[in-house]
């Protein structure tokens, strides 16, 4: 047997055939450290937590109750600030523009009433005026909020006088930042008096609400130009006033500051400070790990596979045995009971560049090209007779046996099958009437050795080896 070389292309190829298991363990690989990140962020921020909690009780015992109460007192007012900021920013109201703001006005009529001491527009009034509807409005309408709706739909009560007999009226005004915002809260107003109308049937009787005008205008509204700018007004003072609590802050008191309105720190010990952290790990920091995760599970797949192919002692599939062994290659015989698999389709592909110098055949066509190769070696040497020599075959390796026995007694070949011929004394004591022999081997589970040593067998014994066929 000539020394075994190993190739690159042949060990790139080895890590391509486990693709699964590369595949396996760069996702665990990923989690893990991905969930060490986790561990590690958590307990950084809780160390960090700690020691503000010290530095913050210092503080508390060096600085003058004035200071506190200041710095106190300017985070009270930022907290404010940042809300009102928030509602300039999204409010309906102040994204309506005052020269012309969009107004729909809403007259509902209330006819059939058979109780005329009963003020049903009163109790209509009453319903349009609730945060019920704000929030009824809210969920159908996007982009308004509860706020909002309390803000922009106004209750004319004015309007809920007699116009006719048994007929009275209820007046609503609606200003929206847009006349297809205004049309939506319109709609949802009405279903929202429709839905109302059997409950209030039951308790004072029969009557209906109908719509008598519905109309569009844009006019100058000088009500919503005054709440804008007060509200931007408010704004501009809450700033002046945070500006002037800040100047002629020492060192002690911006600390003392940046602890009490540090977003890891707020209320609560280090422990609330870790668990907060797990909701809060920057997506940089957990995308770090998880790449360190995946660059080492490739390395530990890298490292295994090289490994165990250096360190292989069994024949494999793709090696070149004629070359390894100066025997010739009768046949490749491909796994009969291979199990189909999730993405075969990659499995195959792979095949494809592990045999690209060979043509793929089934394992009947394997099997019938393997006998005849062997029926005609037989016969260029003069031979009626050949002896199928292995080591270690299981029942796959006798089936197939008695595939190539039927081929070659067709063909006036005696056939004879001997495993084992190493360690089994009386297939080793048949050798004495063997007069050429086929070795038969299964990759990944027959010894380089112990093919050498059965040519160095048949060798002593004079028997000369017609060569080799190879099992996947």
């Amino acid at each position: 047997m000539k020394e075994r070389e190993i190739r690159l292309n042949d060990f790139l190829l080895e890590l391509l055939v486990h693709w699964r298991v590369l595949i396996l363990m760069v996702l665990v690989g990923g989690i893990l450290f991905c969930g060490m990140s986790f561990i590690r962020f958590s307990l950084a921020t809780a160390d960090q937590g700690e020691d503000q909690i010290a530095s913050l009780t210092e503080l508390e015992k060096t600085l003058r109750p004035e200071q506190k109460t200041v710095v106190k007192s300017v985070l009270v007012n930022e907290e404010y600030y940042q809300l009102r900021l928030n509602y300039i920013n999204n409010a309906a109201l102040m994204r309506i523009n005052p020269d012309q703001a969009p107004r729909i006005e809403l007259i509902l009529g209330i006819t059939g009433a058979e109780d005329s001491s009963v003020n049903l527009s009163n109790i209509y009034e009453e319903l349009l005026s609730t945060s019920e509807l704000d929030s009824y409005v809210s969920e159908r309408v996007e982009g308004i909020s509860v706020q909002d709706m309390n803000e922009l739909a106004i209750v004319a009560r004015y309007g809920s006088t007699s116009v006719m007999e048994k007929t009275r009226t209820i007046h609503v005004v609606i200003n929206s930042p847009d006349k297809e915002t205004g049309e939506s809260i319109t709609d949802a107003v009405i279903s929202y008096v429709n839905d109302k109308v059997p409950i209030v049937q039951k308790s004072f009787g029969p009557h209906e609400v109908i719509v008598l005008n519905r109309s569009y205008v844009e006019l100058d509204n000088n009500d919503i130009r005054v709440a804008q700018r007060t509200a931007r007004s408010e704004i501009i003072s809450l700033e002046e006033s945070l500006e002037n609590s800040r100047n002629g802050w020492t060192d002690d008191v911006v600390q003392y500051y940046e602890l009490l309105s540090g977003k890891e720190f707020e209320q609560g010990s280090g422990e609330d400070v870790a668990e907060e952290a797990q909701t809060k790990i920057p997506l940089s920091y957990r995308i770090k790990y998880i790449m360190i995760g995946i660059v080492f599970a490739t390395f530990l797949y890298v490292f295994w596979v090289f490994m165990t192919f250096v360190l292989n002692k069994k024949l494999r599939y793709m090696d070149d045995f004629s070359g390894l062994f100066e025997v010739s290659l009768l046949g490749h015989i491909p796994d009969k009971k291979a199990k189909a698999k999730a993405f075969g389709f990659v499995d195959k592909w792979i095949e494809s560049l592990i045999c690209k110098n060979r043509k793929s055949f089934t394992t009947e066509e394997a099997v019938h090209l393997a006998m005849v190769a062997v029926a005609m070696t037989a016969k260029k040497n003069g031979l009626n007779s050949v002896s199928y020599i292995g080591c270690n075959l299981s029942d796959d390796a006798v089936a197939l046996y008695k595939d190539l026995e039927q081929g070659l007694k067709e063909r006036d070949i005696q056939p004879e099958f001997l495993n084992n011929i190493l360690y089994d004394a009386e297939a080793m004591e048949k050798l004495n009437r063997v007069t050429a022999a086929v070795l038969v081997e299964k990759a990944g589970v027959t010894l380089y050795s112990e093919v050498d040593q059965e040519l160095q067998l048949l060798k002593r014994q004079g028997i000369p080896v017609l060569g080799l066929i190879v099992l996947k």
